[in-house]
């Protein structure tokens, strides 16, 4: 094997001219409120017309909750959540509002309906984030609203 030609992701993506960013976000559970802070303030940094690459190891449910997030971010409250959600689902992403169990799935049903709560509260919170100058930091307005 040669190890010299092995290169990470992130020096392949510098390599050709794009930043990189790896977030720590869970699947069928969800992330500590430090890295959805992070999240958000990754998103926050960016000019509104930037493009996103985003990737796990399976492609679906961190991939496809980043995107809902994304389009929260930018689309909230203007556009509904339930709209946000079936447009991801239209594009390829999972349906995060889709409860039920698949046979050799593995995210329980706990799982999948924390996943969908915590999707419902991050659309609460951009929305109050956008009208009037709410709370900044999900790590300061999710304790309130848990």
């Amino acid at each position: 094997m040669h190890s010299e030609l092995v290169s990470s992701e992130e020096e392949e993506v510098k390599k050709h001219g794009f930043q990189y960013k790896k977030v720590n976000i869970g699947g069928a559970f969800i992330s500590s409120d430090k890295d959805i802070d992070e999240i958000i303030a990754f998103y926050d940094s960016k000019p509104p017309k930037s493009w996103y690459h985003f990737h796990c190891l399976n492609g679906k449910g961190r991939t496809s909750l980043l995107l809902v997030m994304l389009d929260i971010i930018k689309n909230a409250p203007r556009v509904s959540l339930e709209d946000i959600v079936k447009r991801q689902r239209f594009l390829g992403s999972e349906d995060l509002f889709d409860v039920e169990v698949w046979k050799g799935g593995s995210y329980s049903k706990n799982r999948l309906e924390q996943r969908k709560k915590f999707v419902e509260k991050f659309y609460q919170f951009v929305s109050q984030r956008k009208n009037a100058g709410g709370i900044q930091l999900w790590s300061e307005w999710h304790p309130l609203n848990k």
